[in-house]
């Protein structure tokens, strides 16, 4: 699905008149429906490849190809942990979950739109699925997220209110309901509470789509990710381990 071609890349540290080096000539394929776990020492570039990955960074070498869906069709979902929470956030965790629902439907009735039209040129019409794609639909996944992880007594505080981990919960809830094609969570159990953050594989394996790509880099206890593909960054270089 994602794969590099002889990617590098480095920080331009203009005021020393030097480059620090993260990835040097990396090939690696990420393949469709395959659930990855990314470790490596602190300071390597984990988090660097993520944005590689996110179109947040280019590349300084190389290229990145993006081969099914194509780029420009590409929905990608992706959680970095957190500094702090926003102090101007005014609004409600009711009113934030509510927004994801909206935001779902809108993005799912444009495609639908663009569908038929593509029908009118006598092209071949592209299904969207979304499991349902209805308000109901998505409420009820939101109602189980929300339950599983814990913030069902919150819905009426603000969101400026939450503690890191809180806000940390309705993000990930947030790329979950996005049903991406593929999925970058960077530390996505920063600040977590033990009992959330042992219980997020289960929750990812129910609720992602079992063709999706997920790339996760955690601090975790390894042994929670033991079915995903394990890789790591060292030397400026991608290797999977066997």
């Amino acid at each position: 699905m994602i794969q590099l071609e002889k990617v590098d890349f480095a920080y331009n540290k203009a005021e020393r008149a030097m480059e620090i080096p993260i990835l040097q000539q990396v090939d690696f394929t990420f393949a469709e429906g395959k659930r990855y776990l990314l470790s490596g020492q602190n300071g390597v570039g984990k988090s660097t490849l993520l944005q590689l990955l996110a179109r947040n960074l280019r590349p300084t070498g190389g290229k990145i190809i993006y081969r099914r869906p194509p780029l420009e069709q590409l929905k990608l979902a992706a959680v970095t942990p957190l500094n702090t929470v926003n102090s101007s956030l005014n609004f409600t965790v009711e009113e934030f979950c509510r927004n994801i629902v909206q935001l779902r439907i809108l993005r799912d009735s444009r495609q639908r739109k663009f569908s038929r039209i593509q029908d009118l040129f006598g092209r071949k019409r592209q299904e969207v699925e979304t499991g349902g794609n209805s308000v109901a639909y998505f409420r009820e996944r939101l109602s189980k997220l929300t339950e599983r992880l814990d913030l069902s007594a919150c819905y009426q505080r603000q969101l400026k209110e939450l503690s890191q981990g809180q806000y940390q919960k309705l993000l990930l809830i947030r790329a979950i309901l996005a049903e991406a094609d593929v999925y970058l969570l960077d530390e996505p159990t920063a600040f977590m509470d033990r009992k959330s953050a042992e219980l997020l594989p289960e929750i990812l394996q129910e609720f992602l789509a079992p063709t999706c790509l997920l790339l996760l880099v955690s601090h975790e206890d390894p042994s929670l990710f033991a079915a995903y593909n394990k890789i790591t960054l060292q030397n400026r270089q991608l290797t999977a381990e066997v």
